[in-house]
């Protein structure tokens, strides 16, 4: 018999042999953990931004916008330094002092 028929696979034709791999890939495995990291960065960032958006709505909803806080503020104040500077009495009572009047009624000494 010859060799050509020999089919024990200790022949000497290569037709059946072949490389184990032609991809070496063991360096590119880094590239599935930094995929992954990239993709968690970049949905925590789209996740931060639509908070950032959906909150800045709804201030702008809540208190209008930075003029209309502006004169609720200085509304707010006046409120305050009428009470504060003028007199009269409460519905429970109190009467009201303003305060300049209420510090001069203070004694002015300094030992108790």
């Amino acid at each position: 018999m010859s060799d050509a028929h020999n089919h024990t696979g200790h022949g000497t034709h290569s037709e059946g042999a072949h490389e184990k791999s032609d991809l070496n890939y063991q360096p590119m495995l880094w590239i599935i953990p930094a995929s992954l990291a990239f993709l968690l960065l970049f949905v925590t960032v789209i996740v931060y931004l639509s908070a950032a958006a959906a909150s800045d709505e709804m201030n702008r909803k809540q208190f209008g916008s930075a003029d209309a806080g502006r004169a609720q503020l200085e509304a707010l104040r006046a409120q305050e330094d009428s009470v504060l500077n003028g007199s009269g009495t409460d519905a429970d009572g109190r009467v009201r002092v303003p305060v300049s009047t209420a510090m001069e009624a203070l004694p002015t000494s300094k030992n108790p």
